[in-house]
């Protein structure tokens, strides 16, 4: 597991006037992000510290835990993003042959959207990338960050990953039966399609979202968002519902507030976005928090 340490307030803080333009433009290296704030939430529970992630640290990445047990908790999730060359951008994993396939199987069938619009798989693939769906699956595979045929190839892979996402908590005994290995995958997938539809909504949507200050960032929370629902869900400890669901209203803060960025455009483009997968309305539902607290009294 990666080392904590101690946060320090690095120099050259990102600016508070940004132009909004520069929230979409960037150069291909990594994104410097210093924060200039000592103490922030604890990535996992909330919990105010100042320990962050070493090997993110050096990424240029301000990822805070409390302790090595909150680390510990998601690092089979987060280890597949940590550390220079992983963490900055994010090395999100490439489409395995078998997910092509059912790519290529499933392009013309129907799927239904949040909203309740039909839609195909391949008019999804088309309408972002603006090329036929044959070129885009020819293209999608390999290195998800290498952008140079399908310029936003992350946000097109999410969409392959988010249309062939199943739906486990509408299954009885969902924490013996246990979750399957491409949870976290497939629910970061369904996150990063709300915000990036959202976005192209608002029409904001940049070229190639991986040169934004606010891809690295938004991937993170994500990822480590999904890992503490899916803990959650096979563990059904009532301490981390509670985690997941204020993990969850921190990401709605952060997305509303622009992510940080303070661009008009972003701020009103997730406005009314909430990010809200069937997961977390199930572990964040009224109905279920009351049913834990009368179980711990």
């Amino acid at each position: 597991m990666a080392p904590l340490e101690a946060a320090t307030t690095l120099s050259s803080p990102p600016s508070r006037h940004l132009l909004p333009l520069q929230a979409f433009r960037g150069s291909r290296e990594p994104v410097q992000m210093a924060s200039t704030a000592e103490y922030s939430a604890c990535s996992v529970c909330g919990r105010l510290t100042s320990l962050k992630c070493r090997p993110c640290t050096d990424a240029g990445v301000d990822l805070f835990f409390c302790s090595p047990e909150c680390q510990k908790l998601v690092w089979f999730a987060h280890r597949q993003v940590c550390g220079p060359g992983k963490a900055n951008p994010p090395c999100l994993p490439e489409l395995s042959s078998a997910e092509l396939q059912s790519a290529r199987e499933r392009s013309r069938n129907p799927i239904v959207t949040g909203g309740g619009h039909p839609m195909m798989l391949a008019g999804d693939l088309e309408g972002v990338s603006h090329d036929r769906f044959e070129t885009v699956i020819n293209f999608i595979g390999g290195p998800v960050n290498e952008c140079s045929a399908l310029p936003n190839k992350p946000y097109l892979v999410s969409i392959v990953r988010s249309t062939r996402w199943s739906d486990p908590t509408q299954k009885p005994n969902i924490s013996l039966r246990g979750l399957p290995d491409n949870f976290v995958i497939d629910h970061v997938s369904k996150l990063i399609c709300g915000v990036c539809s959202s976005l192209l909504g608002g029409d904001i949507l940049p070229e190639k979202v991986i040169d934004t200050s606010w891809w690295t960032p938004l991937v993170h929370r994500l990822v480590l968002l999904s890992a503490t629902v899916k803990v959650a869900l096979e563990t059904c400890d009532a301490k981390y519902f509670a985690w997941a669901c204020s993990a969850r209203l921190r990401l709605v803060q952060w997305l509303h507030s622009g992510m940080n960025i303070g661009a008009a455009a972003l701020k009103a483009a997730l406005a009314d976005y909430d990010p809200m997968t069937t997961e977390l309305r199930y572990i964040c539902s009224p109905r279920l928090q009351e049913m834990l607290r009368q179980s711990q009294e």
